[in-house]
């Protein structure tokens, strides 16, 4: 992201504020499952690695007095191992339909980091960006810890020649997120989902009737989001 606020502070000067942000998380994993008659339940699990950069960049705007702009600037790099895990049954009614019941889980991480920060006055270039001016303070590769949280879900499917339904719940901890031992503008989540599907075709509907052979499908989802704004 890149957001830019234009303000003024009272008794002071005009402000300009340019907040940046950029990163990610990338997962290598290996998976496997296994089947036991109805009952099935596979397993993955690897190494979670990333970055999270953000920076705070302050420019007081004044006819009569000269300002150093600020930069403040945090670089972090996190990785650790994940586990997540799920099953699933299969039910057969005795007019060949299938229900399938299923569950899931994303443990919680725990991540370890290293972090950068930098306060310094700047200048701009002429290419958008800057160089540094004076280092107020700096510090290096301080390790700490990433805690990305726990998600659950369970649900279910009905499925015979011409319908598909399902419906699920899932749920995330976000309570338990941790920055550096730092919280963040989150909250727990929870989130609805059904869909349908439907087939009209039966085995000797003729190949000219096409819409027949579409299969018409429609889904919703309601729930709350992780990030918290304005209370």
């Amino acid at each position: 992201y890149k957001v830019e606020k234009n303000s003024r502070l009272n008794g002071v000067d005009s402000l300009n504020t340019l907040y940046e942000g950029s990163g990610g998380v990338t997962q290598a994993n290996i998976s496997t499952g296994i089947k036991i008659k109805n009952f099935s339940v596979g397993l993955s699990t690897g190494y979670t690695f990333g970055s999270k950069d953000y920076s705070t960049q302050l420019n007081f705007i004044s006819d009569s007095v000269i300002y150093y702009k600020s930069n403040t600037a945090t670089k972090t790099r996190f990785g650790g191992t994940f586990l997540n895990a799920g099953m699933q049954y299969d039910i057969f009614t005795k007019k060949k339909a299938l229900i399938r019941l299923g569950a899931y889980a994303n443990f919680q991480q725990n991540l370890n980091a290293r972090r950068d920060n930098i306060n310094e006055t700047i200048n701009y270039d002429g290419n958008g960006g800057f160089i540094n001016i004076d280092t107020v303070s700096s510090t290096a590769d301080v390790k700490g810890k990433v805690k990305l949280p726990a998600t659950y879900g369970i649900g279910f499917t009905y499925s015979d020649k011409h319908l598909v339904f399902g419906a699920d719940v899932e749920m995330t901890n976000w309570d338990t997120y941790r920055y550096y031992d730092q919280k963040d503008l989150v909250q727990n989540s929870i989130t609805f989902r059904t869909g349908a599907q439907y087939y009209p075709a039966k085995d000797n509907t003729p190949a000219s009737k096409y819409w027949s052979f579409v299969k018409y499908r429609a889904g919703l989802y309601y729930g709350s989001d992780y990030v918290k704004l304005d209370d």
